[in-house]
């Protein structure tokens, strides 16, 4: 009563030849951080985890806000986020993270952003009115066309440190002569 298997194998009826599931990778799988990559969503936001936030605090990268695009008026990107008890750094906004929101008027950015990506606020038309909180900013860091096609009169605040580096790091990113950098 025995049946051959590919490969001269011989088994009995009724048996297995599966291995019993490994049950504490499950265990494992459940206490362990949310992977880098893992998409979170935060007080209508949604963030990419880019660094595991395990002893330390870890990082995470705005993608955009979870109101619609012709919804969002005001937006402030925090210094830090909660998710699940553990604490992250806002110190990227990504690529096309707000790109045509076109009522966003009012936008903060917090103290820990190190970099924009890359048309974050063009097409942002009435974006009149913008406060960066971070030092950590650099011409390089700040995306092609991070603030192309916002309001022509918008008024951009920047830490007083930082004023003449921004200003050319700003200018280079899209925004217009008539933007006041101040």
């Amino acid at each position: 009563n025995t049946t051959e298997k590919p490969g001269g194998t011989t088994e009995k009826p009724g048996s297995t030849t599966e291995k019993p599931e490994n049950t504490t990778a499950t265990t494992e799988a459940a206490n362990t951080e949310k992977a880098v990559g893992t998409i979170i969503t935060v007080s209508n936001a949604q963030y990419k985890i880019t660094k595991q936030a395990d002893k330390a605090t870890g990082t995470v990268t705005f993608l955009k806000s979870t109101k619609s695009k012709k919804k969002l008026i005001s937006l402030s990107i925090p210094d830090t986020v909660k998710s699940d008890g553990k604490t992250y750094k806002v110190t990227a906004i990504g690529k096309d993270a707000c790109k045509k929101c076109t009522k966003l008027k009012k936008l903060t950015i917090g103290k820990n952003v190190k970099s924009i990506g890359a048309n974050a606020f063009s097409g942002c038309k009435v974006l009149k009115s913008i406060k960066i909180q971070s030092t950590l900013l650099t011409k390089k860091t700040i995306g092609k066309k991070a603030f192309s096609s916002i309001h022509k009169k918008a008024v951009i605040k920047v830490p007083k440190k930082k004023l003449k580096e921004y200003k050319k790091a700003l200018y280079s990113a899209g925004a217009s002569k008539t933007v006041k950098i101040k």
